[in-house]
């Protein structure tokens, strides 16, 4: 049970230490972008072999040039982990290409594009951070199961 339980918290840790890295690389946003509106989250699944992990982004506000986010983690719907972030908002690089994918049952127009090794799917249609899925190699990280574009300010 002690393993088991050993686990099950690497794992957590692990999916949300991937998650801020790939946040990490990003870069800060684009002049003109507009902001998300308080309140806005998305919810990504995480995908593992075994333990279904989601995790839900909140924002809470911003600060400059930097979106103060909370980040809950849950493992088989169980809360596992709650954080609060500060993260540089996304910018696409000048040279993507456009996707149309299906994620969470709603198709969005993706800028796709690569920010080192890590594939990201952007639309403006997802509010927070704008992440659709994101990609390392042929894993995926995370994908987009829900959004709530919150209330405009």
């Amino acid at each position: 049970m002690k393993t088991a339980s050993r686990t099950l918290g690497l794992v957590v840790a692990l999916a949300a230490i991937l998650v801020a890295i790939a946040i990490e690389r990003s870069d800060v946003a684009a002049a003109g972008q507009t902001p998300a509106a308080a309140d806005s989250w998305v919810r990504y699944a995480l995908p593992g072999p075994r333990m279904p992990l989601t995790m839900r982004w909140q924002l809470l506000g911003a600060e400059g040039e930097q979106l103060v986010l909370k980040v809950d983690t849950y493992l088989d719907g169980e809360l596992r982990s709650t954080k609060t972030l500060k993260r540089d908002r996304i910018r696409v690089p000048e040279q993507y290409r456009m996707e149309t994918i299906v994620a969470g049952g709603r198709k969005y127009e993706c800028k796709v594009f690569q920010l080192g090794s890590t594939t990201y799917w952007y639309s403006e249609d997802v509010p927070v951070l704008g992440i659709v899925r994101s990609q390392n190699g042929d894993h995926d990280i995370m994908e987009l199961l829900e959004a709530s574009a919150g209330r405009r300010q």
